[in-house]
């Protein structure tokens, strides 16, 4: 499966691609396992890349801070939301392979709270959807058990309040008056000493 780079953009840019989007509760993780929940998004992938078709399928993990897994049809390594940067890489006219990205998303997952992985090209995606569905099952796990793992830590966020030294730029300022007032008045003082001496010598 291959696609001229510009169509793929058009086809982005315009959402003119399949959407499929589902959500599953934390408890039904838990329960029923992580291939168990991502079972309809694999299922999408497969459906739709097997028709030719440009796809995003999503399964949200609704937990307080919720977790955004997708398969996505892509060029290059990059998000949908990002596909406007893929002219940094390949050129408009290029045909290329389509492949298939997972994405993560979830602020405990690491610095910029997201991950993306190229799975493979969508032609091997197709050919071999068991193995590559067990890859992207134990993937998953892996980033769930780091993302649970993380936010089971204490939030250590609250260093903000030790920006708080304007204060000593404060007393620099005040100093710098103090000095220039000392000296007018001692200038002031000796000039009338002088005068009061001249007029006792007459």
């Amino acid at each position: 499966m291959e696609i001229n780079v510009q169509k793929y953009l058009d086809a982005v840019t315009n959402t003119d691609f399949v959407i499929a989007e589902h959500t599953v509760k934390p408890s039904a993780v838990e329960q029923d396992g992580v291939a168990a929940a991502i079972a309809p998004m694999l299922a999408d992938a497969q459906t739709n890349l097997a028709a030719g078709r440009i796809m995003r399928s999503v399964v949200t993990i609704m937990s307080a801070e919720p977790t955004t897994i997708a398969l996505e049809a892509g060029v290059v390594n990059l998000p949908m939301a990002d596909a406007k940067k893929i002219t940094n890489f390949l050129g408009n006219d290029e045909i290329v392979p389509v492949r298939v990205y997972l994405t993560v998303a979830n602020k405990f997952l690491n610095a910029s709270g997201f991950r993306i992985d190229e799975v493979a090209t969508a032609d091997e995606f197709i050919a071999n959807a068991d193995q590559y569905g067990q890859s992207i099952v134990a993937s998953v796990q892996e980033k769930l058990a780091h993302i649970a793992e993380e936010a089971a830590k204490p939030q250590e966020e609250v260093k903000p309040q030790t920006v708080k030294k304007t204060t000593t730029k404060r007393k620099t300022t005040r100093t710098a008056k103090k000095t220039t007032a000392k000296k007018t008045t001692t200038r002031k003082r000796t000039t009338t000493k002088k005068a009061a001496t001249k007029k006792t010598a007459k």
